[in-house]
């Protein structure tokens, strides 16, 4: 069995062909990285083609802040590109959302199958929910383009099967008419090696640091976050990692944001120090697949807040690592952050409890064993 990963971007598509080149199943890699970025995270004896013209039209459109937006020409161009460059050996092509629909006729003719790879919940239900959200607060949503959505939803159809993290993911597919046979449920990993814990155990301090790692607005929650956080301004500190959406200079200023602090994105290296350095880690989202910093929280040790929509459940079924609550339910946000920062020995316990989590069933390598297996299934479908 081999199989091509195809990702426009990044995501978790180079964890993914990773796994799948240990086991001897990968025979190569499609993107929009350039090669020398690739080798970043993949060895040299891995075949890799790619585009980086797309990854420098979505940089450039980005960082010069020009109109319009590139998402559909992008995942367009990518669909093309990788139709045309099929290698032909292959038994599977795996590819992300949006940009694989010119494709997947051209690999179902060789009778390859064909898994999309979507890491959040159907694009018509996420634009439901976050469509909600952002009129609560009077702001105006901006919402995917109708191309992408289109796009999408007809993936879903001709795919053979959908691959989504957590079990809310792969119920909102059910809801929105897609047969519980043709998804995959298969949650992502974390590095062990790289996320660890500090190397003295966390000491009991005056202020408590929160940390939120994640985009800084609506879709991570943030309104909830800031009044959740309000009434302990005095006696903790709130910290997010994260480059802020559209809509957070807005918020922030219309929200309580004393005792908060926005470091902005930061690499790896930094938000694992970050995460060694704080007290407590929550991410009450709205909309979710299953974020790759709630998994690295707990590797590090952090006992973890986040909303249901997070799958934290998936993770923590026990609720043994932290404690789980409804997204947008500020009340009960708030009484969750009260409860950790009460008790620095239930903090120890929740976050020791977080890590033994992790390590049974959410490393990269465990990540890659589901997919081997839901693989190996597919072709004797």
């Amino acid at each position: 069995m081999k199989v091509a990963v195809a990702v426009h971007g990044r995501f978790h598509g180079f964890d993914l062909a990773d796994q799948l080149r240990r086991k001897g199943r990968l025979a190569g890699v499609f993107t929009t990285y350039p090669d020398f970025a690739v080798r970043r995270f993949l060895p040299p004896e891995v075949t890799v083609r790619t585009c980086p013209w797309l990854e420098l039209i979505r940089r450039g459109h980005q960082r010069l802040g020009l109109p319009g937006r590139t998402d559909s020409f992008i995942s367009r161009q990518f669909g093309r590109w990788l139709a045309a460059n099929l290698p032909p050996d292959i038994d599977i092509l795996t590819g992300w959302s949006s940009a694989m629909l010119e494709a997947i006729p051209v690999a179902q003719g060789r009778g390859v199958k064909v898994v999309i790879e979507r890491g959040s919940t159907h694009i018509l239900t996420q634009q439901r929910i976050l469509s909600e959200a952002f009129a609560e607060w009077g702001l105006s949503f901006r919402m995917t383009q109708g191309e992408i959505i289109e796009r999408e939803c007809r993936e879903y159809d001709l795919a053979d099967r959908i691959a989504v993290p957590t079990r809310i993911a792969a119920d909102s597919f059910i809801r929105e008419g897609v047969s519980a046979d043709k998804l995959i449920i298969n949650p992502y990993g974390v590095s062990l090696e790289a996320f660890r814990p500090p190397s003295e155990p966390r000491p009991v301090r005056d202020r408590p640091v929160i940390l939120c790692v994640g985009r800084v607005g609506v879709r991570k929650g943030l309104p909830a976050l800031l009044q959740a956080f309000a009434p302990y301004a005095d006696r903790a500190a709130l910290h997010l990692v994260g480059p802020k959406d559209p809509e957070a200079d807005i918020l922030l200023k219309r929200l309580p944001v004393k005792s908060v602090h926005l470091s902005g994105a930061l690499p790896r290296e930094g938000v694992v120090r970050a995460l060694q350095e704080a007290d407590i880690f929550c991410l009450p989202s709205l909309e979710e697949g299953l974020p790759l910093s709630l998994l690295q929280a707990m590797a590090t040790g952090l006992p973890v807040i986040a909303s249901r929509e997070t799958g934290i459940e998936t993770v923590d079924p026990s609720g043994a690592a932290g404690i789980a609550v409804p997204a947008s339910q500020t009340e009960r946000l708030s009484e969750a952050i009260g409860a950790l920062l009460e008790s620095h020995e239930s903090r120890l316990i929740k976050g020791a409890a977080a890590m033994a989590a992790v390590g049974k069933g959410f490393d990269w390598s465990d990540y890659g064993d589901r997919t081997d297996d839901a693989y190996q299934q597919l072709m004797t479908a």
